[in-house]
């Protein structure tokens, strides 16, 4: 029996003189692209992809250099002048987490030590590079999971598979300044046990230590936080101006 798909010759492409193969398909004469062609035409696809990504990454730039970018990304006035450079003494650590080597790191620190700085400058960063970002006060997630988990247990659970999922970089700032209960303590530690498990994004601040942390709230969280990334934040207070 005859092959159903057999090669029948070559023809000279009109557009460049290169090769185009020339095959039967169940009776039916076809004709591939020319190689020569098919290669500029993904050339030219791939130039203007790279084009379109450096026009929407500059117009991600420009609103995060003005007060209106950064207040629409999520980011409060008093935190939009802070960089990483701000930080020398940890920027490499933190660099760690940036570059995606760590998906989880935990600020720890005592007030004004700059944790909820360093988390809103990646969030810009991460902005610029196209990344989804979502910041939460961890007092206020727990106290809407506490309200939700006596009243839907349905939307409670909904609204931890969603965070826990949620394809981007998360930031919970606060962990450990709420008051908890041991339900609204397991639903923090399953969002941060499941992102850490997939490798998603999720920086978390606390004025705990990793060991207060264990004793106070819940030593499964905090065991999960010791396996990421730690920096630990000392010195002057950065509640100033700048």
């Amino acid at each position: 029996m005859d092959s159903i798909i057999k090669q029948t010759g070559t023809e000279t492409c009109p557009v460049c003189g290169g090769l185009i193969t020339v095959w039967t398909v169940a009776g039916r004469t076809v004709r591939t692209q020319c190689e020569t062609c098919l290669q500029k035409a993904q050339a030219e696809q791939a130039a203007r992809e790279s084009a379109d990504r450096a026009e929407k990454r500059k117009q991600r730039e420009d609103d995060a250099a003005t007060e209106a970018g950064q207040l629409k990304i999520g980011i409060p006035r008093q935190y939009h002048p802070w960089t990483l450079a701000d930080f020398p003494d940890v920027a490499l650590q933190v660099q760690r987490f940036y570059s995606g080597q760590v998906p989880l790191l935990t600020l720890t620190g005592t007030n004004g030590t700059g944790k909820t700085s360093i988390l809103y400058a990646l969030m810009r960063q991460y902005y610029i590079d196209g990344v989804r970002v979502k910041m939460l006060a961890a007092p206020l997630l727990l106290k809407e999971l506490q309200a939700l988990s006596g009243e839907s247990v349905r939307q409670e659970k909904d609204l931890i598979d969603e965070l826990a999922a949620f394809e981007g970089a998360l930031f919970l700032d606060d962990v450990g300044a709420e008051k908890t209960t041991p339900f609204t303590i397991a639903d923090l530690t399953m969002i941060v046990s499941e992102r850490d498990r997939d490798g998603r994004l999720t920086a978390v601040s606390t004025n705990l230590s990793i060991l207060e942390l264990g004793r106070r709230i819940d030593p499964r969280l905090a065991d999960r936080l010791n396996g990421g990334l730690v920096v630990q934040m000392k010195g002057k207070s950065y509640r100033r101006p700048k």
